[in-house]
Formats: structure tokens, sequence, C-alpha cells
């Protein structure tokens, strides 16, 4: 995950970053909790990385709040509490179950909820236990790797052994496993915090598989010689360090997060199969649990949108690019005003935008026009005006129109405050008034006013409107 901020930038060790070079799929991750942790979330990142402790505990889960894979396992190589997975071992029964800490209880520190009970009741002929993976073998190469965990056993004082697991990968011809550092810790009925220090190989000279999937993997085994056993895990952390610091406590929403973006077979959709294209066919969703699922199939545009435009689907799954709704009563632009070549029977009108009168559509005019009133409508610039069915009349008042027609945005005159005649004439599909000019008693233009315009707008006539004469400045108010 990158963390990009106007003064700093987060690399974070866990990727799942939505571009992963060309011909890999983007991804994209849901929670229903994101959006108002994401303040907290960016603000305790800033902090921990000023004073270098930000995502130090490698451990996914570690204090085992995550199961949205039930909350009881018995089989061999099930993923129990999100990240981490039974070993049954040959020939043995085991159970994994998630418990509950009592309410207020201080024997293990910071306020868990859950916990992790392990228990075999049948011993087999190999080790059984459960294990937790950290993804790539170089995360650790020839470092020393601090891991502590809280445990307590049901009965008696049974061992647990603790190994380094360095696996190189599929695919390919990768190297092989590297088993290190095996430790044991003795383990009695009170809860205890025990520390292991682990020396991780150096991984120079090996080969990775082609499927990048290597990982170094931390393992917790009881021998075949304990028996049957019960133990209990919480607060389990794993950190490139010669000490052990705190544990680190991470809010659950962002513990899924990581979770998910991380996990092979969580619920990540390929947006894309190629960066650039639009083909896939399923959007994420959050369920009532916080976690992303898969909702669709959706069919998403040939081809790609125009700047800015945003996605809508027709409630079906069909999906198509549009332009941003205005908000009610928007107007930007589309000045109207007299042309300086034919005063008296032409208009100008700037570029703009403007939401529709029915408040249900935007009309955007990319360029200016100009429009002529002595010209029955038609499209483009230096074109008619005038709805067909009319005539320019004398001391008329008329509307200038924003209108849609065939798809395309024009301006047309009318003397109907609805664009009644424009809709009839020329079956416009949408409209909104721009502005109004008055003739005089030659059918001339004589007065403008633009709707852009909140106070007075000062006009010096062409020709003597009624009580008035030539060279009057009139004022209009809109």
């Amino acid at each position: 995950m990158a963390w990009n901020t106007s003064s700093y930038t987060f690399d974070l060790l866990y990727d799942f970053t939505t571009d992963a070079g060309a011909g890999a799929p983007n991804h994209f991750i849901s929670s229903t909790k994101f959006d108002a942790m994401f303040d907290d979330i960016a603000l305790g990142m800033e902090q921990s990385y000023k004073f270098g402790t930000a995502f130090r505990n490698k451990a996914l889960n570690g204090d085992f709040q995550v199961w949205s894979n039930g909350t009881t396992f018995s089989s061999d190589g099930e993923e129990t509490a999100d990240r981490w997975y039974l070993t049954e071992g040959t020939g043995a029964t085991v159970q994994i179950d998630r418990q509950t800490f009592a309410v207020g209880q201080t024997a293990v520190p910071d306020n868990p909820t859950y916990y992790l009970r392990w228990a075999r009741s049948v011993v087999g002929s190999t080790v059984s236990g459960l294990y937790h993976q950290v993804p790539t073998v170089a995360r650790f190469s020839g470092q020393t790797v601090t891991m502590t965990f809280w445990a307590r056993a049901s009965a008696g004082t049974p061992s647990l052994e603790i190994t380094n697991v360095q696996h190189f990968g599929t695919g390919g011809s990768p190297s092989s496993d590297v088993t290190s550092d095996a430790s044991q810790v003795t383990l009695d009925t009170t809860w205890t915090k025990y520390t292991i220090q682990m020396a991780i190989p150096s991984v120079s000279g090996k080969i990775l598989g082609s499927n990048a999937d290597d990982n170094t993997k931390f393992r917790l085994h009881v021998p075949v010689s304990e028996g049957a056993v019960t133990f209990e895990l919480s607060h389990v952390q794993i950190e490139a360090n010669t000490v052990a610091s705190p544990f680190e406590v991470r809010d659950t929403d962002l513990e899924n997060v990581l979770i998910t973006g991380l996990t092979a077979t969580s619920t990540f959709v390929a947006l894309t199969d190629t960066p650039g294209t639009l083909n896939a066919h399923r959007l994420l969703k959050s369920n009532s649990a916080g976690n992303a699922v898969e909702e669709g199939p959706v069919t998403f545009p040939a081809a790609d949108g125009s700047a800015n435009q945003i996605l809508r689907t027709d409630g079906a799954g069909a999906l198509s690019f549009i332009n941003p709704n205005y908000p009610p009563g928007f107007l930007s632009g589309l000045d109207v005003t007299v042309n300086s070549t034919d005063a008296e029977h032409d208009i100008d009108i700037a570029a703009g935008s403007c939401r529709n009168a029915d408040d249900d559509g935007n009309l955007d005019i990319a360029s200016a026009l100009t429009k002529q009133l002595d010209a029955s409508w038609a499209s483009g610039t230096n074109a008619g005006g005038l709805s067909s069915t009319l005539t320019p009349a004398n001391n008329t008042e008329y509307y200038v129109f924003a209108i849609e027609v065939s798809g395309a945005a024009d301006v047309g005159f009318d003397t109907s405050a609805t664009a009644a005649n424009l809709v009839t004439d020329h079956s416009i599909t949408n409209y909104r008034e721009i502005g109004r000019f008055i003739t005089d008693g030659s059918a001339n233009i004589s007065v403008v006013f633009d709707r852009n315009q909140v106070n007075a707008v000062a006009v010096t006539t062409q020709t003597t409107p009624s009580g008035g004469a030539d060279g009057d400045v009139w004022y209009v108010y809109s």
C-alpha cells in the first residue's frame, strides 16, 4: 500500500495497490466502516511513522479478533482465525475454537475480545499445531526476529515448539524450504507472555518460484510425546527486532483491510485484465459483517468515457458513462448579449453549462453561438434561432433558451416561457431559460437582458422603444 499526502509518502509492508503492473488485475477493497475510520487511520499512520513504530507487528490478526471463516475448525490446512492455519498431524484429531475473554479481565493486556483455543484429543504419529505466514521470504532475510505471545495450558505443563520455515514459492524451479531455529517453551495454566528470538537465514543465492507466493512461516507445534493437550493463545507479535516491544494494538477495521488485502481467497474482484480497459463483470459491496462480497454480474461500457464522467447503473446490471449532475438551478457562463455586427437581429451566447428546467439533466454548450431572430431555428452558430412556426413580431418579449435537440445542446428563441413552440416545432427534449430580449415597433431587437445577472443591466437602445427616446439607457431587472 502506498500512502501519499502532500508532504510525505508511506510505503507499508502489505501491498494492495490498484495497479500491479501490465497484465495484472487491479483490485478494490471495501469495508462498511472504512470511511468512518479513514481519518483515524491516517493520523495513526502519520504519528506511527514519525516515531518508527507503525506496523511493526508483521503477524496479521495476532490478537485473533477476526474470524470470518467461522468459530470451530478441525481439518488439516484449514484457515481458522483469519490468516492462521491448522496443522493436524498424521492420524491426530485436533480442533481449534474461538473463545471469549471475560469482560474486564486483566490476565492478558489491552482488553482483547477473543482468544484461540487449540485442543488435540487423539495423538497421531507427527506433530500437530498451527502456523501463520508472512508474505515473501525476503521480509526477514538475514535478520533477527523476535516473536512474543501470551499462552496457557488447560492442564499440566506441556511443551510448545516454535519453528521458522522459509518457503520459496511454487512455479518453475524454486529452492527447497529451509526450516530453522526450533525453540521450545513450557506452558502452565496461567496466562504468561513468552518471548522467542530467531535468527532468520539469508535468502542470498536462493531461487524464487514464478507464482510470487513465497512466504515465511512461523509454526507453533505440540510434540507427539506431549499426548493430548489443550492450550490457549493470544497477542502474537512478530517483529524484526532484537528486543520485544509492547503488543501493537490495531483497529479491527484496519486489520480487516490488511487481511483482505493479503488473503489469496479473499473477495477481491479483478476489475481490469489489463490496466486501462474495462471488461470486468462483478462489483464489490460490504455485507453486514463488514466483509467485501461480490455482487453482479454487471456490464461495463466497451470504451472509456470522457474526462470527469462517472459510471451510472440502470438498475439492471448495465453501466454507462455520464456527466455528473449539476446542482439544482446551476448556471455557469451562457451570457446573452447583442451581436455587434447585426445588433437588430442577432444574439450572442457564451459557452457555458446549466441544469435544465426540470432538474433531471444537464445542458453543456461547449462553444459560443450566434443565433438569428430573423431566421427559423437551425442547429449551430450563425444560424436561425426562432422557433419555426413563429415570425419576428413588434414589441414582443422573446425567451432565450439553452436547449437539447437529438442529444446536442444549442440555443433557441420562443415566445413561450416553457419553450412550448420549440418543443413542438423541433422536438427539443431539454431546455433552460438563460435570457430574454424585447423587440421594438419594427420587430428589431431593442432590449436584451441576461438571466445570469442579478443586478440591473444597463442597455442603450438602438431605436426608440415605446415611451422613450433614441439613446435612452434602460435598466432591466431579472
